[in-house]
């Protein structure tokens, strides 16, 4: 346990010392590739360019066993749906330029210290979802996924670090069967085949040492290139010491792709179209079955991911439990509340409920009481779709605690010989109130609870 504690520790301290360094980042991904990486084959004959897909996607947040994160800088924050939206609105914003979607499924706590030091036997993940781990440690590496699978871990560390965005990106991608840009750069091996052995700089198609379709990453337009190269404002270093397997130099390498090490947040990350194409193809004809599981609808983007009852402002019945709370039935209505990640309009809401709500935002309709209208802007800006809102007028009732109170007391109903005692939150939770009360008096009682409802009762004290 020490030892994967000083690993982390030493980790997160490189990557907080490491944005400053042009030649070289400390980001690194721990992927497991299943089988032989040959991708030129995914492509399908009926390849559709415009057709949407929409991922079903789950968090795990791995705490340790007393419920903290552990974390360098926030070791007892507790993690849960802010962070969980944070990530899915990343993966949105990115992706969502490629048609592909992200629809947030929920999350849950898990306290098992063994657990968040990389050790996830008996933990299973939640099936027909992409499966997004958050812990201390995951070997040695910021984040770490299972390649062409529906898998993720990545470290609390990072996540309070720089590599946030690079991370979920990066190890998603490795998901949706990209290699990393300098795949087998270092392998020259003829037993490989040529889809095995290391990427040519060339991108002359009729030089016949072009292979970038069938080697390396096996995507044309990402150049040929190591894990780490030198760049100058953002513009790569020439080094004729930096060669391929055939001795031939690199050239036009463009820093900050996502699939790369080369992290240089300020040169712009970023997918080539080669790459998005690439994932794309991916989603149509997937090598694992289960992977279409995680599919889910295009409508169902327009929906909620959460409906709560709550009680609306018709107060109908408030009972006094006589334990210092009160029974409060209200009239029932529905709280739809929208994920982050896109840009909403909404139609035929009511009240302060919102018009429109940006990315950043987790909008809440909650006051209208018939069906309401959804856009939103990513998927089609000129499609609305409706939301259903259970017209059920019936009752919401919730137990309230009584926070304050008055008593009227006079010995004749409409006398102006009365007095008047205010009930502070103590006293009006006082079992013993009614025997504190006059003899020969009326008793006007009001009871008010936390949200404002009130028990009024008149009683005659003998």
């Amino acid at each position: 346990m020490k030892t994967y504690l000083l690993t982390y520790l030493l980790t997160y301290l490189l990557i907080l010392f490491s944005f400053s360094i042009k030649a070289q980042t400390t980001f690194t991904c721990g992927v497991i590739e299943e089988g032989n990486i040959v991708l030129n084959n995914f492509q399908p004959q009926n390849y559709d360019p415009d057709a949407k897909y929409v991922l079903n996607i789950f968090f795990t947040f791995i705490n340790d066993d007393n419920g903290n994160t552990g974390s360098i800088l926030f070791p007892n924050y507790q993690y849960g749906e802010n962070e969980a939206m944070e990530l899915i609105k990343i993966l949105n914003v990115e992706f969502n330029q490629f048609n592909i979607f992200f629809k947030y499924k929920g999350y849950r706590v898990v306290n098992n210290s063994i657990m968040t030091m990389n050790n996830l036997s008996g933990l299973p993940s939640i099936p027909n979802m992409y499966n997004i781990y958050l812990m201390q440690y995951v070997g040695g590496a910021n984040a770490y996924s299972i390649y062409g699978n529906t898998f993720i871990k990545m470290t609390f560390g990072t996540f309070e670090g720089i590599y946030r965005e690079l991370a979920i990106i990066h190890e998603m991608g490795h998901c949706l069967r990209l290699a990393h840009t300098f795949q087998n750069y270092n392998i020259n091996d003829p037993n490989n085949g040529p889809e095995g052995n290391c990427e040519h700089v060339t991108r002359d198609e009729n030089s016949p040492l072009y292979n970038a379709h069938i080697a390396g990453d096996q995507v044309e337009d990402t150049p040929a290139c190591l894990p780490y190269h030198t760049y100058d404002n953002c513009i790569h270093v020439f080094n004729p010491n930096e060669t391929d397997c055939l001795g031939t130099p690199y050239e036009n390498v463009i820093p900050s792709n996502y699939m790369s090490y080369d992290a240089l947040i300020e040169c712009g990350l970023h997918f080539t179209p080669g790459q998005a194409k690439r994932m794309r193809s991916y989603l149509q004809n997937p090598s694992l079955s289960h992977i279409v599981l995680t599919y889910n609808t295009i409508e169902s983007l327009y929906e909620p991911f959460e409906i709560t009852d709550y009680g609306g402002n018709v107060v109908f019945s408030v009972e006094d439990n006589g334990d210092g709370t009160a029974e409060v039935c209200r009239n029932l209505r529905k709280k739809h509340r929208f994920q982050k990640g896109f840009d909403y309009v909404f139609y035929s809401t009511f009240g302060d409920d919102p018009s429109t709500a940006i990315i950043d935002d987790l909008p809440v309709v909650k006051n209208s009481t018939a069906s309401f209208y959804v856009q939103i802007n990513q998927v089609n800006p000129a499609v609305s779709r409706e939301v259903f809102v259970d017209c059920n007028r019936g009752f919401y009732c919730s137990t309230e605690n009584f926070v304050k109170g008055l008593v009227v007391s006079t010995p004749l109903i409409g006398s102006y010989n009365f007095t008047v005692k205010e009930l502070n939150d103590m006293e009006v939770k006082d079992p013993g109130l009614y025997e504190s009360l006059m003899n020969q008096f009326y008793h006007i009682i009001n009871k008010e609870t936390e949200s404002g409802a009130i028990k009024h009762t008149i009683i005659y004290k003998q």
